[in-house]
Formats: C-alpha cells, structure tokens, sequence
C-alpha cells in the first residue's frame, strides 16, 4: 500500500483545486477517495500489526526471561 501512495500525487494535487476543478481536470473523485482511505487504512493496519508484535514481546518478555532466569 505504501509503495501505491506515491501514485496518487496528481489526483489528490488536483483536489487542492477543489473537487469539482479536479473533476474538470479528469480526475474522479469519489473514485480517488475510495483508492487513497483504502491505501491509507492498509497502511496503518500493517503498521499497527508490526508495532503491535513488537509491544507485545516488549511486555510479555521481561516477566518471561525473569521466571527462567530463576
């Protein structure tokens, strides 16, 4: 998703125009929209899910390592 992101530089520079302007310019932007909330929320759920690992090693590992270092 994040490699996609870049792709969609001309249609969302068009937004800043305003929807109806970029739609003028050819640019559709329901459909533009949909691609970059869709791009976007994998994006953060792939994040959260690495992160999300990675916090739970860094709580659940000091209490582990403690036991067997008993």
């Amino acid at each position: 998703p994040i490699v996609l992101l870049p792709f969609m530089g001309k249609p969302l520079n068009a937004f800043v125009l305003g929807e109806a302007q970029a739609e003028q310019l050819g640019i559709r932007p329901t459909q533009v929209k949909r691609r970059v909330v869709l791009l976007a929320t994998m994006a953060v759920g792939a994040a959260g899910s690495v992160s999300g690992i990675i916090g739970v090693l860094g709580v659940m590992g000091p209490p582990i390592m403690s036991f067997f270092g008993r």
